[in-house]
């Protein structure tokens, strides 16, 4: 992995210096290279080198590359999503953990999960600070100066320089008719949860939103069905059942 001046670079692993025991760079938060082959540590120091591709790639993730993320709930968080108009899922008092998008689709949804750290682990998903995760999901409104990296501001600006206008209202429009269909597909999940696994077992919340899915759909999808088998066995893994032999009659 090259590091070129301007990249960031999500940290995934602590790095701690052998002789300091100092932590240079913390795990969840992002970084910026300030000159090549270096990325700036927690000290500020922009000449810290990396020579070695395999260490780069050992702690640090392209940020351009990180998609589906996760991070420990916080008071700041709840709020936020209590407070959060879009598309989201969960109940924010009971939440250990937030995450960004659900494991088999790319849309965004603010998700308040319970006990689902091995989950993420097993499925790819990345661990970012609770300030990293507000920022690339654009969870707070700064402006472009302030928060250069934020996906929501770079496509705001990049749509501007394309058409020259803010067409605010087709955005909105656009959002409440997709709302309205996910909240008709999900059988109004966020505000009336089915409560049949959740808080029950760690993919809960996941099993009682494909639930309702399904039971406001017109026909049984396949990967309906995939997604409900690897949430159950996953909960048989939670609890230890490997073995189905004591139910043959």
């Amino acid at each position: 992995m090259k590091i070129n001046k301007g990249d960031k670079f999500l940290c995934i692993e602590d790095v701690i210096m052998t002789l300091t025991k100092e932590v240079a760079y913390s795990r969840g938060n992002v970084y910026i290279s300030e000159q090549d082959g270096c990325i700036t540590n927690n000290e500020g120091d922009e000449y810290h080198s990396w020579r070695r591709v395999e260490d780069v790639q050992s702690y640090f993730k392209p940020l351009k590359d990180v998609d589906r993320m996760y991070t420990e709930a916080t008071d700041r968080l709840r709020e936020l999503h209590r407070n959060f108009t879009g598309d989201k899922i969960g109940d924010p008092d009971k939440a250990d953990y937030f995450d960004n998008k659900d494991s088999n689709h790319g849309y965004f949804s603010f998700s308040a999960q319970w006990g689902l750290e091995e989950f993420y682990k097993e499925v790819g998903y990345d661990y970012v600070s609770e300030e990293v995760f507000i920022k690339l999901n654009g969870l707070e409104e700064k402006t472009y100066e302030e928060d250069p990296y934020s996906w929501v501001n770079n496509g705001i600006r990049e749509a501007e320089s394309r058409k020259g206008v803010r067409d605010f209202k087709s955005i909105t429009d656009s959002i409440a008719d997709l709302l309205e269909y996910k909240n008709t597909k999900y059988g109004n999940a966020v505000l009336e949860p089915l409560q049949i696994f959740s808080g029950k077992c760690k993919a809960g919340t996941r099993l009682d939103d494909k639930l309702g899915r399904i039971k406001n759909s017109g026909e049984l999808r396949k990967n309906d069905v995939a997604d409900l088998i690897g949430y159950l066995i996953l909960t048989c893994k939670e609890n230890n059942w490997t073995d189905f032999s004591e139910f043959k009659d």
